[in-house]
């Protein structure tokens, strides 16, 4: 599966090779609408364990205007399923989206949201591309500093999604959501470390052997000392130490 910015026209395209490389879906892939925004999106692709794809990305049109958070399923004929944005935000400054499979053709994005002040929201969708969590998404974290937090998701194994994300006393969080939406490592998730660097932090695990996550340390926020990698299991212990 491959994603790629047409640089004249505003959409996507999206592209299906088979084990001899040869297209699947048209010579020239399949085309999605987006509009133009003062930001160049940064779309996901993931596929979705059935020969199709989904993709998801922000929109910031600016100017006071809506902002947009958009995932589109693409079956393994080539049906795209986008009718409506996930959710329309009053205003949004980042245009990160992170995009996980849910493991039954689904997929949970998680995004930055501005609608009370800074905060991660996630949602889930089916195969037919239909909400399956609270209209406008389940809230990740709440009451965030106003600078974008760094944060990474990975799947959890069993439908639902982990999300580690640095808050702005320099925290490194991590909470888990199951297949309902539902916050399982308590209400603001378990903190793994202090003191940690403004760079990006990376997750990854599937639950069967935990989930690893890594970042950086430093004395100051954009300058950074060590770097450390942690184990969690799904009930959110922490398992290599302090």
């Amino acid at each position: 599966l491959i994603m790629w910015q047409n640089p004249d026209y505003p959409y996507f395209v999206v592209q299906k090779l088979d084990a001899d490389g040869e297209t699947r879906w048209g010579q020239e892939g399949i085309r999605i609408k987006h509009l133009e925004t003062a930001f160049q999106q940064k779309p996901q692709i993931i596929s979705d364990g059935s020969g199709g794809a989904i993709i998801s990305w922000a929109e910031m049109p600016g100017e006071g205007l809506p902002a947009y958070v958009w995932v589109c399923q693409i079956r393994a004929d080539g049906l795209v399923l986008c009718e409506n944005p996930l959710r329309d935000l009053t205003s949004a400054i980042n245009i990160y989206t992170r995009l996980e499979r849910d493991g039954s053709g689904g997929a949970i994005v998680v995004w930055e949201d501005h609608r009370q002040g800074m905060a991660l929201y996630a949602q889930k969708v089916n195969a037919d591309g239909s909400q399956q969590w609270t209209d406008n998404g389940v809230p990740v974290c709440t009451e965030l500093p106003d600078a974008s937090p760094r944060f990474d998701t990975t799947g959890d194994g069993e439908g639902g999604v982990v999300i580690a994300w640095i808050d702005g006393d320099r925290k490194l969080y991590a909470l888990r959501l199951d297949a309902s939406g539902h916050k399982q490592w308590g209400d603001k998730g378990i903190l793994i470390a202090k003191g940690v660097c403004n760079l990006p932090v990376k997750l990854s695990g599937n639950g069967e052997n935990g989930f690893i996550v890594g970042w950086c340390e430093g004395k100051e926020i954009h300058h950074p000392e060590n770097s450390y990698v942690q184990k969690i299991d799904v009930r959110g212990n922490l398992l290599w130490g302090e």
